[in-house]
């Protein structure tokens, strides 16, 4: 049983994973404000204008098993708890993304 994981090296862990995706602190700004719009009766359009090639959507996370997206994270919002879904971007879309305007 020594070997399990605290809360905090879990916290430390994922939060080291989430680096890795190379969010700006705009992208994580956005990425919260979208989490906050998310009810259930809505699910906002997935964000695909970040700094990086990633779409972010969300669901409520009772409703995560009806999506096709790869976990990104749960965060509380006023509306109850929302899953952070996230799909890396196609060949198409990315070239898309790399045409986008910046700014």
């Amino acid at each position: 049983m020594d070997d399990l994981i605290t809360p905090e090296e879990r916290r430390r862990r994922h939060a080291a994973w989430l680096d890795g995706f190379g969010f700006s602190d705009r992208d994580r700004l956005r990425i919260r404000d979208f989490a906050e719009q998310v009810t259930p009766h809505l699910n906002p359009a997935a964000l695909d204008d970040l700094s990086v090639p990633i779409r972010v959507g969300g669901c409520m996370a009772d409703s995560v098993r009806h999506s096709n997206g790869d976990l990104l994270g749960v965060v509380q919002t006023r509306h109850g708890k929302v899953a952070l879904l996230y799909w890396r971007m196609g060949n198409r879309e990315l070239e898309r993304w790399k045409r986008r305007p910046r700014g």
